[in-house]
């Protein structure tokens, strides 16, 4: 995603409006990340409409369309987007010269604007921070005098034609949100965050994503192959008095051929796991089958037991009884037979 561009718009009540205005034209006090020195060269191309007046406006848009309610003391009276690049697109931007740089965000601030069917109340570009960037606002209540809150924005579509305004210098739209979730980015890295976020966490970001790489490059791998050692250039000093770090660096090849080996004994082992689950499974039926079969015997067992001791110590009558009984308990397999033999 280095050389892209990307616009976030997000609407704002009257208060944090204001505060808006004051950080895009550098009244008042501003957080640390602004470089003093540098706001000079910060372009405001379309002044920023106050609050009162852009609230002045939504109010006579909902006239115009109808409404018959004012608007809610806690509505939103601005939408105020920004526009940033990859780190790659930076170095380009910057490269190009400040009146370049102005025509290319006013075309993309008034393309972003045409898309929310909405017009630019204030638009400027800050070159004091850590990357070029630009600022615009617009009324929170859109032309046709509906909210653009209830109107939407698609973002995927707006992130496409904005693009085409820096086209022409191989800046693209960034991964569309739905493809980066799909491949698994964790979700802090699709969520939006302001400019103030962004200085605050991603210094934090950094040094932890050094911290993971310093482990990588200092762990041991118990592989069987011989790692070579190399130095790597933390700080430049005078020639000859660079400080170093020394790291293991394993040949590629053989890494990939440990790899390989590695997930085919893991598949061998899925493959033996499902086996052996497959041997439980079957001995367990058994062992159901085995218990079932010695109670039937068992019953069995003891209903023959009965026959024999009638037979020999039963009177006649207990044995013609037991006879009738036999006869009984054979006539419905005989019924059966016949109603299949039809």
């Amino acid at each position: 995603m280095s050389m892209t561009v990307s616009v976030r718009i997000e609407g704002k009540k009257a208060k944090a409006t204001s505060g808006q205005i004051k950080h895009d034209t550098r009244e008042g006090k501003q957080p640390g990340y602004v470089d003093d020195e540098k706001s000079k060269l910060n372009s405001v191309l379309i002044d920023p409409m106050a609050e009162k007046d852009l609230k002045h406006l939504c109010e006579e848009r909902r006239i115009d369309a109808g409404a018959k309610r004012k608007m809610r003391s806690d509505a939103a009276v601005s939408q105020i987007g920004i526009i940033t690049f990859g780190t790659e697109a930076q170095k380009t931007i910057e490269n190009l010269t400040p009146e370049e740089q102005d025509r290319l965000f006013k075309n993309a601030a008034k393309t972003a604007a045409n898309h929310c069917e909405n017009e630019i109340t204030g638009l400027v570009v800050h070159r004091d921070e850590s990357a070029i960037h630009a600022h615009f606002q617009m009324p929170a209540i859109c032309k046709d005098g509906q909210p653009q809150s209830k109107k939407g924005i698609d973002f995927s579509v707006l992130q496409d034609r904005v693009s085409t305004s820096f086209a022409h210098l191989n800046i693209e739209r960034g991964t569309k949100k739905a493809d980066r979730i799909e491949r698994g980015e964790p979700e802090s890295a699709h969520i939006h965050r302001s400019v103030k976020q962004l200085h605050e966490d991603l210094p934090k970001e950094i040094k932890a994503a050094q911290k993971r790489l310093d482990k990588v490059f200092e762990s041991k791998l118990d592989t069987g192959i011989k790692p070579t050692r190399v130095q790597v250039v933390q700080k430049r000093k005078r020639i000859g008095h660079d400080e170093t770090k020394g790291y293991d660096v394993y040949e590629a090849s053989k890494v990939d051929e440990i790899l390989k080996d590695a997930a085919a004994k893991t598949s061998r082992a899925a493959v033996t796991e499902a086996e052996l689950n497959n041997s439980v499974n079957h001995a367990e039926r058994l062992k159901r089958m085995n218990t079932k079969t010695n109670l039937e015997l068992k019953g069995t067992s003891q209903k023959l037991a009965v026959v024999i001791k009638t037979l020999a110590l039963g009177s006649p009558e207990d044995i013609k009884d037991l006879r009738q009984q036999a006869i009984k308990s054979v006539q419905p397999v005989k019924q059966q037979s016949k109603g299949m033999e039809r």
